[in-house]
C-alpha cells in the first residue's frame, strides 16, 4: 500500500470526483496503517512546494494529519515496549552459539 500511495503522490491528479475520493481514501488508509507515512509526508510536502495545486495540497494535508497520528502512536506505544522482557540473556546466547551453530558445523 505504501508503494501505491507513493504512486498517488507522484502521479498526475485525477479529474473525476471518484478518482479524488479514491486517492484520498487510499492516503488516509496508508497514513493510519503504519509508519511509512513518515516517509511519504515529506515527499508530498516537496511535491506541493514544487507544484501548488489543489490535489497536491489535499495529499499534503492528509499525510500531515495522519503523520501526526503516527508520531503520537509511536510515542504512546514506546513505554509499553520498554518493560517487556523478550527472554534474551547471555546464557541463552551461548547456548544457541555453542549448541546449534557448533553442531551444524560438525554435521556438515
Amino acid at each position: 500500500m505504501g508503494v501505491l500511495a507513493a504512486l498517488v503522490i507522484v502521479s498526475t491528479p485525477p479529474r473525476s470526483l471518484s478518482g479524488k475520493l479514491l486517492d484520498s481514501m487510499l492516503l488516509v488508509l496508508v497514513g493510519l496503517s503504519g509508519p511509512q507515512v513518515l516517509i511519504l509526508a515529506p515527499v508530498a510536502a516537496w511535491r506541493y512546494w514544487r507544484e501548488r495545486t489543489a490535489a497536491m495540497r489535499r495529499n499534503c494535508l492528509i499525510l500531515a494529519v495522519t503523520s501526526c497520528c503516527a508520531i503520537f502512536a509511536l510515542i504512546h506505544s514506546m513505554g509499553s515496549r520498554l518493560t517487556l522482557l523478550l527472554g534474551a540473556s547471555p546464557a541463552e546466547g551461548m547456548r544457541i552459539i555453542g549448541g546449534q551453530f557448533t553442531l551444524g558445523f560438525f554435521w556438515a
